[in-house]
């Protein structure tokens, strides 16, 4: 046995269910934030900020079959991942938001920006989805590995 968390048998699809809530968070929390005056990117990555948190959380302990949170440290690599990823995210966010904008002129219900900020939110969420349950799965099993697996039991 190589000392790995296995992912439970329905890994991606429950992974994907967990990131669907945190894409509601997500996408609510940004579309409030721009409704309110924020920009797409800078509420894009505070709702981005809030829903991975919980989707590090939730995935670690429920999917990928840690019995714990993990390491600071591996808290640390995630963050830093995600300063990236929503960073990058964000920025095709607000280029798509203001790209779809001319397409909503007739929209007479709520903000336009902030309708074509979800809109660019779904967009992206394929690429960001799959990369996130790549990197999740590698932290995961590099956090479990053989250097690690003798954290705490005495030796």
């Amino acid at each position: 046995m190589s000392g790995h968390p296995t992912p439970r048998p329905y890994g991606f699809v429950a992974f994907a269910l967990v990131s669907g809530t945190g894409f509601v968070i997500d996408v609510a929390l940004t579309m409030g934030l721009v409704a309110a005056g924020l920009s797409p990117f800078w509420a894009s990555l505070i709702g981005a900020g809030t829903a991975v948190t919980f989707v590090y959380v939730t995935s670690r302990l429920g999917i990928f079959g840690d019995r714990k949170v993990g390491p600071a440290q591996d808290y640390a690599l995630y963050i830093l991942w995600q300063v990236a990823a929503v960073t990058a995210a964000s920025l095709a966010v607000a280029a798509l938001a203001f790209a779809l904008l001319p397409l909503a002129p007739g929209l007479t219900d709520g903000d336009p920006l902030a309708l074509t900020s979800g809109a660019a939110k779904v967009l992206v969420t394929p690429l960001t989805l799959t990369a996130n349950y790549l990197f999740m799965r590698w932290l995961t099993q590099r956090s479990s590995g053989p250097a690690l697996a003798t954290e705490g039991d005495g030796t």
